[in-house]
Formats: structure tokens, C-alpha cells, sequence
């Protein structure tokens, strides 16, 4: 191997190495809303028998995972077609007295204090999207976190996700600000405007900040 060809492939592990996930924070107060259910579906919280049950999150992979999330705490809410099956889900976390710590990026996990409910993991199936479920199912879930007595709703779209990102402004949602996560190795680097985190170690670490 030529020097030129041993230093491009090291270059090339380096970059392997190296994973990055940028995307902007939205928020939103909560308030009591009444969206319209489209023609054909029920609006609802999803119970751990219709996530086992469901064909297109088995088919995904998804049941053991988020009857997990679920025994740990996290609700899902979306829409049912009039034969049971799920056309559209998300999942909150959150508005509690203690705050939570739920799941996000590169194995970096968020602590979400009392008071805000985070919205994560909203998924259309694809033969149900471009009907308006996804800002449907956000604009309910600000009802959910009145009753649930949270001031506020977070959550986050990539930067090369442009759809969800239209969704979550529709619904009301406006942008707080950039983050970027950085995955070198064993070192987790975290930054969110001001605020900047680094961890080591393979474990999943929390971070946390202030939603302004």
C-alpha cells in the first residue's frame, strides 16, 4: 500500500467514525384545541394491545420497543383507520412534578423538567401521509398537555427533514434555537445555542438544559 492510499484509508475510518445529527428545537404553550379529525379516522391514546397488535409496527420492528416505552412511562396518541389499525403516531414524554429522562440522539438521553411535555418519534404510515395527520396529532397533544397541567411543549425536527419541520410550524410550534450532537468515538459532544456538553463512555448519558 502507497502512503497516499494508507493515509486515505485512515482518513476514510476517521470519517466512519465520526456521526452527526444538527436540527432546530421547537416549542409551543399549551391550550385547550379541538382539531378536526379527517374523514375515516379516530383520534386516541394508543393502548399496549393495539401497539402489539399492529401489522405496519411489527413489520417496522417497533413492538418491543415501544411496549417498553410505554411500561416506562411514555404514552403514544395518533389515529386509527374505522378497521383499528394505526395510521399515524407520537409519543410524549413528561409534565410531571420531577421531570423525566427519555431517549433522543446518538445515545444522548434528555432530561425534561416539570412542566413541559416533549413530543418525540412521530411517524405517518406512508400510505396515510399528505392528509394532515402529523400537525393533527400535534395539535391535540397541546390539549393533552393542558390536562396533563404542563406550560409548554418541546420537540425537535433534523435539519434535512423539511416535511416534519412544516408540520410541527403549522401546529403552532416556533423555533428555539439549533442543536448539533457529535459522535466521535467514545466522546458525545452536545451543543444547543449557548450550552455546550461533552461525555465519554459507551453508557448513555443525560444532558440537560433550560428550554428559553
Amino acid at each position: 500500500m502507497t502512503i497516499i492510499a494508507y493515509r486515505t484509508a485512515i482518513a476514510s475510518r476517521a470519517r466512519a467514525c465520526v456521526r452527526v445529527r444538527r436540527g432546530q428545537w421547537f416549542a409551543a404553550r399549551v391550550r385547550v384545541v379541538s382539531p378536526p379529525v379527517p374523514d375515516g379516522y379516530v383520534f386516541g391514546a394508543l393502548s399496549p394491545a393495539q401497539i402489539a397488535e399492529d401489522r405496519i409496527i411489527a413489520a417496522r420492528g417497533r413492538t418491543a420497543r415501544f411496549l417498553e416505552r410505554y411500561a416506562a412511562g411514555n404514552r403514544a396518541y395518533g389515529f386509527l383507520t374505522q378497521d383499528g389499525s394505526i395510521a399515524a403516531y407520537g409519543w410524549c414524554s413528561g409534565a410531571n412534578d420531577s421531570g423525566v429522562v427519555v431517549p433522543w440522539e446518538l445515545g444522548v438521553r434528555l432530561d425534561i423538567p416539570a412542566g413541559t411535555l416533549y413530543v418525540w418519534d412521530c411517524y405517518t404510515m406512508e400510505h396515510h401521509r399528505r392528509r394532515g395527520l402529523y400537525t393533527q396529532i400535534l395539535l391535540a397533544m397541546r390539549a393533552y398537555a393542558y390536562e396533563r397541567g404542563a406550560a409548554r411543549m418541546v420537540m425537535c425536527a433534523a435539519d434535512e427533514n423539511a416535511p416534519s419541520r412544516a408540520g410541527i410550524v403549522a401546529a403552532g410550534f416556533r423555533s428555539i434555537g439549533a442543536y448539533a450532537i457529535t459522535r466521535v468515538g467514545a466522546m458525545t459532544v452536545l451543543r444547543a445555542g449557548s450550552h455546550r456538553s461533552v461525555r465519554w463512555g459507551s453508557t448513555p448519558h443525560p444532558f440537560s438544559w433550560h428550554f428559553v
